[in-house]
């Protein structure tokens, strides 16, 4: 059983860095404020504006944000800025010993995947969620306010349409596995590698955005036959907003899904609100989700 982290309370420093792409000041200064809005100190690594063209930083400078965030004791939870393109250059420079004896709170998404699938590989848990120069994008639903209920309360439930489930054997109720994934390009990057994908015997969510409908079916396919879908219970879709395609593709998720024939696999959620888009509940990755059928209703529970 891994280590159980800590929630969070007002007066706690947390540190904000950015791994991947260029920080846009302005969305970030309105996410600070919201993390300052909930009593945390707020520091800003020193080189998440030093703009590297396509990057936050250059390679090194990004780098040393981020090592220095996982080996401090100061802090009690890392954000990341924004995702974009760029963990890979650095992930496999980057020292996890101290963060493995003392680990914190590390959140993103998108790009982030990578980093967040290393952690588990240490059999430490990370939130997958809203990062705070993307905060502005949920203004108007419940992410951000998921997010703090998951950080300061240490969870949070809500509920999904039962059409939302499709059961491919005979109905779970409830349902209570550990739950991993993240943006499906990033996994699908990350096979072969020290920070691949663990699925055994978990529920994989799987969101990605901006791509083609065929792009979406040979990343699915690259996960089938490398054996990364083997062994996985269940499949969480979130949001995909993809490209259109001047042949219209004749395939959507769900069916491709269930072509593979998974015999460990007992079903598929689909629409559930975490991704690119403008909503982006936070799960716990490591950890378990709880889900169960009532009232006909999805229950959805998600705990640090």
């Amino acid at each position: 059983m891994h280590k159980q982290l800590s929630v969070l309370k007002e007066g706690d420093k947390i540190i904000v860095v950015a791994p991947a792409g260029v920080v846009n000041n302005d969305d970030l200064k309105y996410g600070i404020h919201i993390l300052q809005s909930w009593g945390l100190i707020v520091e800003i690594g020193k080189n998440v504006f030093s703009n590297d063209s396509y990057f936050s930083a250059s390679d090194e400078k990004r780098l040393s944000d981020f090592q220095e965030a996982l080996d401090s004791d100061e802090y009690k939870a890392i954000f990341c800025a924004r995702g974009g393109y760029g963990s890979v250059r650095i992930i496999e420079q980057i020292n996890w010993q101290h963060f493995i004896q003392k680990p914190k709170w590390i959140i993103g998404y998108s790009d982030i995947t990578l980093l967040l699938n290393k952690i588990q590989s240490f059999d430490l848990p990370c939130i997958h969620g809203p990062m705070p120069a993307s905060f502005s994008k949920y203004k108007d639903n419940e992410s951000l306010t998921y997010l703090h209920q998951l950080l300061f309360a240490g969870g949070y439930s809500f509920q999904l349409p039962i059409e939302n489930i499709v059961f491919l054997n005979e109905p779970l109720n409830p349902i209570e596995e550990i739950v991993t994934g993240g943006n499906l390009t990033l996994l699908q990057s990350s096979i072969g590698t020290s920070y691949a994908l663990q699925t055994k015997n978990k529920i994989l969510f799987i969101e990605d955005v901006d791509e083609y409908p065929y792009k979406i079916d040979r990343m699915l396919y690259q996960l089938y036959h490398s054996g990364n879908l083997n062994d996985v219970i269940g499949i969480i879709l979130g949001n995909f907003k993809l490209l259109a395609q001047e042949n219209t593709f004749p395939f959507d998720i769900i069916s491709i899904i269930k072509a593979f024939h998974l015999p460990s696999l007992k079903f598929i959620i689909h629409d559930f609100p975490l991704g690119h888009d403008s909503y982006n509940y936070p799960v716990v990755l490591g950890n378990r989700i709880k889900i169960s059928i009532h009232q006909q209703r999805i229950q959805i529970k998600i705990e640090l």
